[in-house]
């Protein structure tokens, strides 16, 4: 049985390695072996601050940039600097600290004591805790190379691990944006959809590169695995792509195929066409069927969670966008994408 190294890390990470061979540097370790590693290394708990402090700022930005965008819909200008919406005071840069700020002026602004919405301080934390935990995978990650090999021999892997984290970045805050604002005015920019399915496919298309490009395949055999160098043949390399290629248009059918199926059936009454639109690059960063699955499953469960009130009383009832759990449920399965396939597939 033949495994590539990237999904071998991904989803047997605990896993004991007898037989080591990267960038022809052999070594005979166990994977096991991580208080040894973390006083070598600290990558994940600096990534984990870099990703919280990027996050909450980021969380901040998404909230700005929907109003900006919901302003210059409506023929306003914003201007260059943040202000109060409803006396027009300018922000100073202590009111402009991320979460410590709302927190510091109980939620209100300070000239005219008008609240400031919940979603604001909502988007900086949960952004806060999502990158840092994507941030927490990736060091984490690169930690586990390092302790194969020396850092020299695995350098373009790990410029290229911390690229990816980057352009998920960019695509989870774009998204936010979207959450935002679906959230307030139940409408969805078709210029921010078009920029979040070119980025999903961009990290669609990286992802595979670094797969593959690594060259590296896990071998099984009777119980030991076996990492071994080598150059994977183009047989091999088209067989990967064909197999990846088939789980996205798999996660493509479940997701907006089923949404679009709703979306022409009920004429918009439980699917929007930016949802249809939204769902696309879901299933572009998800790239599995199973996780497709999951996603849905997990979507449709909070939004009647966060509405459980609205739809137990039918006279209460008011329409809701349905973005922001598609994006919540979204960033929750792939954060929590290794353990949910352990759970689907049998891992030895």
């Amino acid at each position: 049985m033949s495994v590539p190294f990237w999904d071998f890390v991904y989803l047997y990470p605990n896993h004991k390695l007898y037989a080591l061979k990267i960038q022809e540097v052999y070594a005979k370790i166990k994977l096991n072996h991580y208080r040894e590693i973390n006083k070598m290394y600290g990558f994940q708990w600096i990534f984990l601050i870099f990703g919280a402090i990027f996050g909450a700022v980021l969380g901040s930005f998404a909230c700005c940039q929907a109003w900006r965008i919901r302003l210059k819909s409506e023929g306003k200008r914003m201007g260059n600097r943040s202000v109060c919406l409803h006396c027009g005071h300018r922000l100073s840069r202590l009111e402009l600290i991320p979460i410590f700020s709302w927190l510091f002026l109980g939620g209100k602004c300070k000239k005219c004591k008008t609240k400031i919405g919940l979603i604001e301080i909502f988007s900086e934390i949960m952004m806060a805790i999502i990158f840092a935990s994507f941030a927490f995978h990736t060091g984490s990650l690169i930690q586990q190379i390092l302790q194969h090999t020396g850092p020299l021999a695995v350098a373009p892997l790990i410029i290229f691990e911390v690229i990816k984290l980057l352009l998920l970045f960019a695509i989870f805050t774009t998204m936010w944006i979207l959450l935002v604002y679906d959230k307030k005015w139940l409408e969805l920019p078709v210029n921010l959809l078009r920029l979040v399915i070119v980025l999903s496919g961009v990290y669609f298309l990286f992802n595979l590169y670094t797969k593959y490009g690594l060259n590296l395949l896990i071998e099984i055999r009777g119980g030991q695995i076996l990492l071994v160098k080598n150059s994977l043949r183009l047989q091999d390399i088209w067989q990967y792509l064909l197999r990846d290629f088939s789980r996205f248009l798999g996660a493509v059918l479940v997701l907006p195929g089923i949404y679009f199926v709703l979306y022409k059936f009920s004429r918009e009454a439980l699917v929007g066409g930016g949802d249809f639109i939204l769902l696309i690059s879901v299933a572009l960063l998800l790239g599995r069927w199973e996780l497709g699955v999951i996603e849905l499953g997990l979507s449709n469960l909070l939004a009647a969670i966060f509405n459980y009130r609205m739809l137990k009383n039918p006279k209460n009832r008011q329409p809701f966008g349905f973005a922001p759990y598609i994006i919540l449920a979204c960033m929750l399965t792939l954060l929590f994408q290794t353990e949910i396939l352990r759970l689907v597939f049998l891992v030895y």
